[in-house]
């Protein structure tokens, strides 16, 4: 298909630019090293993937910046696409803040008389560094606390540690490899019967955060769903993902299932609702259906 792209307004430090489409997950480039003058002036392109409804253009050069551009009009028509990048020279990809890649419950107390278990999630496309947190005691005797991280199914522990406070004074991890990471997935941290040689009342928060972002495994698609046993009829919207790029505009039918999913477009992760990894797809909702 051929498309017509005109950036509007360009900074003189970006360029030159590779096109992507959404078709295929952009993840080969369409035409590459497109100067900024062609597409100020207007670049036609007739190397555009069938299906695509949204264009990357990257800029490769000394500004690296990226523009998502939604096709205006029929798709099989030259289409004319306007946008405009700002004119700024240099750009920094933003560090993860602490703890912002899980969800959850980060935080389990203990105390003299009882124990909590807190259920976390650590996001796909990330790690997170398992960090000892802060405390809050009362009192001056000597306490020693037991933590334990579990795994998904809340039966396994991955790790262990323990900490010994005296008084008001922070203590030392005993027994804990401040290295320690936990991949993406859900998991379940504990805090035991603290030992206490004294019957003041204390609690104590752990903590796990220091997200690092790792590349991402899966691409993530805006979904519609359609049921197989009533004639494709079309229910909810969702989100999908795959470990392969998927075709904007098919159907995919995961095995053992009733009903079938049309990619509608590109969205980020890491949330979703069904995974599309070996479904096979079809043109068409019948077709898939009987697949």
């Amino acid at each position: 298909m051929t498309i017509l792209i005109t950036l509007t307004t360009a900074g003189s430090d970006t360029g030159p630019f590779n096109l992507y489409s959404n078709a295929n997950g952009y993840t080969i480039a369409f035409e590459t090293g497109v100067s900024r003058a062609d597409l100020v002036s207007g670049y036609t392109s007739n190397l555009v993937p069938e299906g695509t409804t949204e264009v990357l253009v990257e800029s490769v050069g000394t500004c690296n910046r990226d523009l998502y551009l939604v096709i205006d009009g029929a798709p099989s028509t030259t289409t004319t696409t306007s946008s405009s990048t700002s004119t700024t020279s240099t750009t920094t990809t933003p560090t993860p803040t602490p703890l912002s890649c899980i969800t959850g419950d980060r935080n389990a107390i203990a105390t003299c008389s009882g124990g909590d278990a807190a259920q976390f999630t650590i996001a796909v496309g990330y790690e997170a560094a398992i960090i000892p947190g802060g405390y809050f005691y009362s009192g001056s005797g000597t306490r020693t606390y037991s933590a334990y991280i579990y795994d998904s199914t809340n039966s396994t522990i991955l790790y262990s540690l323990t900490y010994t406070q005296t008084g008001s004074t922070a203590g030392t991890w005993t027994t804990f490899n401040t290295n320690n990471t936990l991949p993406a997935g859900t998991y379940y941290l504990h805090l035991n019967i603290v030992n206490c040689s004294s019957g003041n009342s204390g609690t104590f928060t752990l903590q796990v955060g220091d997200c690092q972002s790792i590349e991402s495994p899966y691409y993530y698609y805006n979904i519609q769903r359609y049921d197989c046993t009533q004639e494709c009829q079309q229910g909810t919207t969702a989100i999908g993902r795959s470990t392969n790029a998927l075709t904007i505009g098919y159907f995919y039918h995961p095995p053992a299932s009733t009903e079938v999913y049309e990619i509608l477009s590109v969205t980020t992760g890491s949330y979703y609702n069904v995974d599309l990894y070996g479904s096979p797809s079809r043109e068409t909702c019948s077709e898939a259906c009987g697949a």
